[in-house]
């Protein structure tokens, strides 16, 4: 399959690199201005290109509204999701949490009406998902491109049920309801990490008698300690 995938650059490169490491690990073909090399022609002419020949589109969507070429008045990651929907793509659309901090500088203030404009009409054409860091984004992305898949092949998505998506990405049917500051267990943490990396043994038990944090820990682990370690250069 062929994907698209849509944003302002600058503020999202951490997003769309993951987008492209979930697209390999799905096998599909990543279609994004980072391949496009230079060209003569018109950039919204190179995306219309890229967008007309994808399976999917993908759009992830922060605080920057994003150029606007010419004197145009819609930026080109709006004109390129008008695009996809004039073409009818299957379009999976992701927008930051309001709450999550984000780096000022990556925040265009003045073309915050036209923001909100372009991104009230995304969630009504969309059932959008929202995300916080990369790794968020990735699991989400990665179960929301499971459905899509099953959508491209013809094959039945039950209503109102995320697929799980393809290993290694972790699916957790429900989130652990862990006390504010969880604190200590690095030796038993760092076993944990050195089995899930090093170990070739596929399943690791943890036995412990109820109460003494068996599932806090693994929880930690498996949300908080791994994501950290597989995001270090």
């Amino acid at each position: 399959m062929n994907v698209f995938i849509s944003s302002t650059y600058v503020d999202l490169i951490e997003y769309r690199e993951k987008a492209v490491e979930v697209l390999n690990r799905y096998k599909c073909l990543p279609i994004a201005m980072e391949f496009f090399g230079c060209q003569s022609e018109d950039p919204t002419k190179v995306c219309e290109t890229g967008i007309r020949e994808c399976d999917i589109f993908i759009g992830i969507y922060a605080h920057r509204y994003g150029h606007t070429p010419g004197d145009r008045e819609k930026s080109i990651t709006r004109m390129e999701y008008e695009l996809a929907t004039d073409f009818k793509k299957q379009c999976l659309c992701f927008i930051v949490k309001d709450d999550f901090p984000w780096n000022p500088k990556f925040m265009e203030i003045a073309k915050l009406p036209a923001l909100d404009a372009f991104l009230d009409i995304v969630k009504k054409d969309r059932v959008v998902d929202f995300f916080t860091t990369p790794e968020d984004f990735a699991g989400k992305l990665a179960t929301s491109l499971a459905a899509a898949a099953k959508k491209q092949k013809g094959e039945a998505v039950p209503d109102g049920k995320r697929p799980i998506p393809d290993a290694p990405f972790p699916y957790i049917a429900h989130p652990y309801a862990l006390p504010r500051h969880f604190t200590g267990r690095e030796a038993e943490l760092a076993g944990l990490s050195d089995w899930f990396y090093n170990d070739p043994e596929p399943v690791f038990v943890l036995e412990a008698i109820g109460g003494m944090g068996k599932s806090a820990m693994s929880w930690v682990c498996c949300t908080v300690k791994l994501p950290e370690i597989c995001a270090e250069p």
